[in-house]
């Protein structure tokens, strides 16, 4: 078993600390870009190749006003390690993870069951059985990921799928979990089958997921290109598309995707709605607390999201003073979500596993059809709530809220008449996805073990689920992507008009 090699020396720690400061905010999986950093520390690190030189570390980022944040990196410390001193060492810090590499070493410390002894835990990878049959040694192809998201990942072989998290945390991931439960218990196959995992196991006991290793699956992209690409050509035009809904449109290609993922979403939610002696996995009747603690829950996106209303961010986004004026007055007033929640009776519906963080960008095009990626949950949520069983109206909701973004997108005009043309296409989609995912249409009963039996009461929890998500986005929007914070903002404004 490699053990752990001599601590760094405080001359390169001083370098990789320098370098860390300035390089971890420009990052797009860094979360925290709103906040001023106080301070970035190693917290605990094993070296991992010696030519090149390089650790995986788990960083520290302390903030002015909040509390801290962990990442995992992968660091080129120089082009060499120099065992006999490593004071002599000829400094060249950069993101190893960016380099092809980086990853060939990690799946095949994966395929070799490589542990590596770090200061305060070790770092233990594992292969499942399906990744053991690749030859040790083997020259791999690696194509490094360039798209944003909240991780960084690449293909192997055309092969294998490898991911690497940056925000660990203490626990079971719902990103191996979930899928390994699906393609093991059930017969949902619509979902890259886990290979192979990365984990941290601190002394006191922590366990963090650092890395894992899927099935790759080829496909012409996700959902979210091809919606907006789709849209552009289909609904171009207000003439194209007719106020009263969907009749005469089913032949077109963004709204029989909609149905497609109406179907999918509902097969993947009676997957993990089925009965199973795991307690993890077994549905569980919802109860008032459920209510009152989501009702609690958007309370809280409320809070952050005003909060955010009145940060930088803000300052960046494309929205005009009076428009930012009156969302935050608008966020502030209104507590209809949580009113309504707690206002809910108990109907005979359960809370399940989910996905967590639905949207376009998460289900591929492939030869086969469709595949759901990413279960890993929103980001800004703590790992508890990621894994906790939830409604699954909440992934509805997601998925809603995601084709609200590619019709914004599609048609970003400001006009009234391009405002319009925006909100039918979304009631179009919408209207498409929902009755598809609920197998009937707004008059009939419901026969759905995880959903209320009354369509009215599915629609209000669908709604309120919707608005939190609306704050959910505008919270991140204006921490990441402030350009796109109009896009729940108009949103918000519109749902709150009434209130």
């Amino acid at each position: 078993m490699p053990l752990f090699k001599a601590p760094i020396s405080p001359n390169v720690l001083t370098s990789l600390h320098q370098y860390l400061l300035k390089w971890l905010p420009d990052q797009r999986w860094y979360s925290s870009k709103a906040l001023e950093i106080a301070d970035v520390t190693i917290s605990d690190y094993s070296e991992f190749t010696s030519s090149p030189y390089t650790i995986l570390a788990l960083v520290r980022v302390a903030f002015v006003s909040k509390k801290s944040e962990v990442y995992f990196v992968s660091l080129k410390v120089g082009p060499e390690s120099a065992e006999s001193s490593r004071d002599k060492l000829k400094l060249e810090p950069a993101d190893f993870s960016s380099e092809p590499l980086y990853w060939s070493e990690l799946l095949q410390a994966m395929i070799s069951s490589k542990v590596l002894k770090s200061l305060n835990g070790n770092i233990e990878f594992k292969a499942f059985d399906n990744l053991r049959i690749v030859e040790q040694n083997h020259k791999h192809v690696v194509s490094v990921l360039a798209q944003e998201q909240s991780n960084s990942a690449a293909i192997v072989d055309n092969l294998y799928f490898l991911k690497h998290y940056r925000r660990p945390e203490s626990g079971k991931s719902p990103d191996i979990e979930v899928p390994l439960f699906l393609r093991s218990n059930t017969s949902f196959k619509d979902t890259p089958k886990p290979l192979g995992e990365v984990s941290y196991t601190a002394r006191d006991g922590g366990f963090y997921l650092l890395a894992a290793a899927f099935e790759f699956v080829a496909n012409s992209g996700s959902c979210w290109e091809f919606m907006l690409e789709k849209l552009r050509k289909n609904f171009a035009e207000p003439s194209s598309c007719p106020a009263e809904g969907v009749g005469g449109q089913e032949d077109k290609e963004p709204l029989a995707l909609a149905k497609l993922l109406g179907s999918l979403t509902k097969r993947m939610h009676t997957a993990l709605g089925k009965v199973t002696d795991d307690k993890d996995f077994s549905p569980e009747p919802v109860t008032q607390s459920d209510l009152s603690a989501w009702a609690e829950r958007c309370s809280k996106t409320r809070e952050v999201a005003h909060a955010f209303l009145g940060g930088t961010g803000s300052k960046s986004s494309k929205l005009s003073g009076a428009e930012l004026n009156l969302l935050t007055e608008r966020i502030k007033a209104s507590a209809r979500p949580e009113t309504n929640f707690r206002g809910l009776t108990i109907d005979q519906f359960s809370k399940i596993r989910i996905h967590g963080d639905y949207h376009l960008g998460q289900v591929l095009l492939t030869p086969g059809g469709l595949t759901v990626i990413d279960f890993e949950g929103e980001p800004a949520r703590s790992l508890q709530e990621r894994r906790a069983k939830q409604c699954a109206l909440v992934d509805v909701a997601g998925m809603v809220r995601s084709l609200d973004y590619a019709c914004s997108l599609a048609f970003s005009g400001k006009s009234e008449i391009e405002r319009t043309h925006r909100a039918t296409v979304r009631a179009i989609l919408r209207k498409a996805f929902i009755e598809s995912y609920l197998g009937t249409g707004p008059e009939d009963g419901i026969d759905i073990s995880w959903l209320p039996k009354n369509r009215e009461k599915i629609d209000t929890i669908l709604g309120l689920f919707e608005f939190e998500k609306a704050l959910y986005e505008l919270s991140y929007e204006l921490n990441n992507r402030p350009d796109w914070t109009w896009i729940p903002a108009e949103y918000l404004l519109e749902v709150t008009s009434a209130h």
